[in-house]
């Protein structure tokens, strides 16, 4: 529930949802929120007053990542993109205002709009920004998936002048929106992998062609063929290893730096081993898959043939 046709929401507001919350039995937690952007180590970032106990029963899914839940007033629970942003770490102080504020605990992260909130007490915002009453929006969680749309129509109904929007279709919207992007992304990375397969294949095709002499002296000095065919290989996963790594150090760069070139919200990146050795293997992979054939023709050429090019 957040303010629509008023500049806030108040007690009145919150007041009225716990009323349903008694009449209706449809609501298991309110949670109500004041939202406030301040600046924290010369970064813009967005506090978040809540009800710390009342946030946490509605989210089961909060974890801390290091420190712990707040228990004081003057504490704060800092997201993960949040706290990389402004450079904190749990037991870390930071100033808003005059108010000296101790970060308790980080927020492992959840892939939400919480993982760039700090979040604190309620009244305790209330009293740094100086809005007495004052909330932005009321966080309701049904007590079953099948009153949700019910639940938020009567809510909207009883509060005319705020917008009641159902978290469950805006998550349906979301997922269903992340599930084309994930098709169409894994679309283009198959199609990638096809080309990037093809340039490697005639590639090597074409080193063995230009080094045809080359290996006919080698079969001539008493080369065997599987000897060849071993040598062509190696190359080709040196060449794997070392692209492997170039390539992952070039994407998470372009990761990196992205943010800053088109102004979108700075996420916290950190290097994956993971992904090195995901990116190396599949590098190698592609490269001695497609590398067979100019490998099995390099160990069965003529040496004699080679050698009249010379």
């Amino acid at each position: 529930v957040s303010a629509y046709k008023a500049p806030a929401l108040g007690v009145e507001d919150l007041k009225i949802v716990e009323k349903e919350a008694k009449a209706g039995g449809r609501i298991r937690s309110i949670s109500p929120k004041l939202l406030e952007p301040v600046d924290v180590n010369k970064k813009k970032v967005l506090l978040a007053g809540v009800d710390l106990a009342a946030e946490r029963r509605v989210k089961k899914w909060w974890l801390v990542e290091a420190g712990r839940y707040p228990s004081k007033a003057d504490e704060v629970f800092v997201g993960q993109n949040a706290a990389d942003k402004i450079g904190v770490e749990a037991g870390d102080d930071i100033v808003v205002g005059d108010h000296t504020l101790r970060v308790a605990g980080i927020l492992m992260e959840t892939g939400s709009q919480d993982d760039s909130l700090i979040f604190l007490d309620l009244e305790k915002l209330r009293s740094i920004v100086d809005k007495t009453g004052q909330i932005s929006l009321i966080e309701v969680a049904a007590k079953r998936t099948e009153d949700v749309k019910s639940l938020a129509k009567s809510l909207q109904s009883s509060l005319p002048k705020t917008r009641v929007q159902s978290v469950k279709q805006a998550v349906e919207y979301k997922e269903s929106t992340l599930g084309h992007l994930a098709r169409f992304g894994l679309g283009v990375t198959l199609v990638v992998i096809l080309i990037s397969a093809l340039v490697v294949f005639t590639t090597m095709a074409s080193a063995v062609n230009e080094r045809r002499v080359e290996i006919g002296i080698f079969r001539a000095i008493g080369f065997r063929k599987s000897k060849i065919a071993l040598i062509v290989l190696t190359e080709v996963l040196i060449l794997g290893i070392v692209s492997g790594i170039i390539g992952y150090g070039l994407g998470f760069g372009i990761a990196w730096v992205l943010p800053f070139v088109t102004e979108a919200t700075i996420v916290g990146l950190r290097p994956s081993l993971l992904l090195i050795m995901l990116s190396v293997l599949l590098s190698v992979g592609i490269g001695l898959t497609v590398s067979v054939v100019p490998a099995w023709r390099a160990a069965n050429l003529d040496p004699v043939e080679s050698i009249k090019s010379l």
